[in-house]
């Protein structure tokens, strides 16, 4: 990263290096999936690309996650749907994880961790989506009790995680809804580990899912990405930077 942020300086910034606007999106990508798997801070995170022109009619694909939404609160009106592929109980976890990560904006400390939700009456076919996000939110409520994500206690979760995204039956709901599969793979990233080779293969799938983004927006995935990093820090005890 060293000899890529050189040049990147050297020719005045990304917006600079190329007039192609995916490829500085690659490269921005790889410096916060670099951020991700040392725990550093990114170096290009004040020079985010805008969305390409060309790119910006994906109005289908829902970038709103645990980790970024436009307001506040979690836009449940996106969710919650007579079309929504996620159960009752799986929407409630999202809203869980995104007052967790709103609240931790203001006081890390002091926020309240709601309790577990119970995966009982999920129907069949809700329930590989449940499983996913249950796994997700199992580690990342963790998180917020200063648990860190290396723990392992979160193996287990780890590898639900892995074994859901297995299932390509849940395919469509992943293109329409990036943003929640982007917090599910960076909590999978941060919670797994290198040396089963779990943390590689989300890792790829983390990449694959961030290059799309130029479809359904590069601000919100570097917003998210960014939050992560911030939870994932105090989780840590590394305070912020």
């Amino acid at each position: 990263m060293d000899g890529l942020a050189r040049i990147v300086t050297m020719k005045g910034g990304l917006k600079n290096l190329c007039p192609i606007k995916q490829f500085c999106w690659k490269i921005h990508l790889i410096d916060l999936t670099v951020a991700l798997l040392t725990n550093t801070q990114p170096r290009f995170s004040d020079q985010t690309p805008r969305r390409p022109t060309q790119f910006t009619n994906h109005s289908h694909q829902i970038s709103s996650s645990p980790l970024c939404s436009t307001t506040s609160y979690f836009p449940s009106f996106e969710f919650e749907s007579t079309t929504s592929p996620f159960c009752p109980k799986t929407r409630s976890l999202l809203h869980e994880m995104h007052a967790l990560t709103h609240s931790s904006n203001s006081n890390f400390s002091s926020t309240l961790v709601p309790s577990l939700t119970l995966g009982v009456g999920v129907g069949g076919e809700n329930r590989g989506l449940f499983r996913i996000v249950q796994a997700a939110s199992n580690i990342y409520r963790r998180a917020f009790l200063k648990i860190p994500f290396a723990s392992l206690c979160n193996r287990r979760d780890v590898q639900v995680i892995c074994e859901c995204l297995e299932d390509a039956k849940n395919d469509e709901v992943w293109v329409r809804y990036p943003g929640v599969l982007l917090w599910i793979l960076l909590v999978g990233v941060a919670a797994a580990d290198g040396g089963d080779g779990l943390r590689s293969y989300l890792t790829m799938w983390f990449y694959r899912v961030g290059t799309t983004a130029v479809w359904w927006g590069v601000e919100e995935c570097t917003e998210a990405v960014m939050a992560f990093l911030k939870v994932k820090r105090l989780a840590d005890g590394e305070g912020e930077r």
